[in-house]
């Protein structure tokens, strides 16, 4: 069976600066690959360089056997390579505790008044509204599960380069990956 993607020793530099450092992965066709790391470590720049977005600075990228590392992103879109984009901070200078706040608030119904005032009211409306982002951040930011549930192949980058890869069971037990990004709450069965 012929490798979907091919990554070969790749890549990418911003000045002197070496954002990913010989990269190597074959994805199967049909395959869910996971790519977990750090912030920082590497991941969107090596989605963007395999999406033709950046330009590799070694290395070679390769869809269905075919060289696609010198294309430009539309010819890599157009054969069917492409990318979503994250909104990690969508208000920048909020928490992300804030951030979630702002969505869960648009569903609370507080007169401006009673709000401004600091009722009793307003401050149990409050104090839902930061249970129910709380728990929302429970689900979603720092656990790995929904990864794990999904991803049939996890890679897992720090500093640019590739530090394991494996199944999820395995990534969970891996001691660098624990090391560098899951910690010991994930090790220990969540």
């Amino acid at each position: 069976m012929t490798d979907r993607l091919t990554i070969d020793r790749m890549s990418v530099r911003f000045g002197g600066l070496v954002a990913v450092r010989e990269l190597s992965m074959r994805v199967k066709p049909g395959e869910i690959r996971g790519l977990i790391g750090p912030n920082g470590a590497g991941k969107t720049t090596a989605i963007n360089a395999i999406t033709g977005a950046v330009p590799i600075a070694g290395g070679r990228i390769e869809l269905d056997g075919q060289p696609i590392s010198d294309l430009p992103a539309h010819e890599i879109s157009r054969r069917g390579v492409g990318r979503t984009f994250q909104h990690v901070e969508p208000f920048a200078d909020l928490s992300v505790l804030e951030n979630v706040l702002v969505g869960v608030g648009r569903h609370a119904h507080v007169a401006f008044a009673l709000a401004v005032l600091g009722t009793p009211f307003a401050r149990r409306q409050e104090r839902e509204a930061e249970r129910t982002a709380l728990a929302i951040m429970d689900t979603f930011e720092h656990n790995m599960r929904v990864m794990m549930a999904l991803a049939d192949t996890v890679t897992v980058m720090q500093y640019g380069a590739m530090i394991a890869e494996g199944t999820p069971a395995a990534i969970q037990r891996d001691r660098k990956v624990i090391d560098a990004y899951l910690g010991e709450e994930t090790h220990a069965g969540h």
